[in-house]
């Protein structure tokens, strides 16, 4: 769509690349722009989301001030539909862009899996990379489930931090994994296992609570101190619709016009 013309307002939801590509273009252009961001930093994934050895968050700060630089307002720890309404956004701007990317990391749905030792990939990669002193107490063998790109880079990374035993664990074989297998081959020269048609049925727990291991479909039992999920992420559904006129298809995606975008 055609960016609004100079003296006009515009909102940004979510202070990921997206959102400050968006708002650095339209402030050259002399239009106001308003970056608003649930998180305490912003930048997004670069920030909280990339790998350390493939971004460090320094770099994407350096992008941040650069977007402020440009006369952009960036408000950080605000959330549209808490402490602000989409309705206002819509009042008190000429456009609204929405850039907030995913959600929370899924989840598999299976017994035991609420409990000490089990994460989310993304949550763990924004502690590894937001966390001063960052560090894994007592974890010797530790299994990420999944087989794209995020699975890959926490697997990476525990073994970096000096995880004895690192092991992905895939659903199916090599050749259906959706991650880059040129990394694959890098984590596994860096002694990341990979165990494949490997179906998670459910969670070990001592009595005490603390995770032991990953019982799979087929009886295997895999030891594991932590287990982290790479499994994707949930859509902000209820964010996008809670804005007026905007419209959600049945794959959750935004319904746009196709002769204006």
């Amino acid at each position: 769509a055609k960016a609004p013309p100079a003296g006009k307002k515009v909102a940004c939801v979510g202070a990921g690349p997206a959102s400050l590509a968006v708002a650095g273009y339209l402030a050259l252009e002399g239009v106001g722009v308003t970056v608003f961001e649930k998180r305490a930093v912003a930048g997004g994934l670069n920030s909280t989301g990339v790998a350390p050895y493939k971004m460090h968050v320094e770099g994407s700060f350096a992008e941040v001030d650069f977007i402020r630089s440009l006369g952009v307002a960036i408000k950080t720890g605000i959330e549209v539909g808490r402490d602000v309404a989409p309705a206002d956004l819509l009042r008190d701007h000429d456009a609204v862009f929405l850039g907030f990317g995913l959600g929370a990391d899924s989840r598999l749905g299976v017994p035991g899996e609420d409990g000490p030792g089990v994460t989310g990939a993304t949550a763990w990669i924004e502690r590894l990379k937001l966390e001063p002193g960052f560090a894994l107490a007592g974890v010797r063998r530790a299994l990420v489930i999944g087989g794209g790109n995020t699975t890959i880079d926490a697997a990476r990374e525990l073994a970096r931090l000096g995880v004895p035993e690192v092991a992905m664990v895939y659903r199916r074989t090599i050749a259906d994994m959706p991650g880059y297998m040129h990394e694959l081959d890098l984590a596994r020269k860096e002694g990341v296992l990979l165990i494949e048609r490997a179906v998670p049925k459910e969670f070990v727990r001592e009595a005490s609570g603390a995770l032991k291991a990953l019982r799979l479909a087929d009886g295997r039992e895999l030891a594991a101190d932590l287990v982290v999920l790479g499994i994707g992420q949930a859509k902000l559904r209820d964010v996008v619709s809670s804005f007026p006129g905007v419209a959600l298809d049945e794959k959750g995606l935004v319904v746009v016009d196709s002769a204006t975008g």
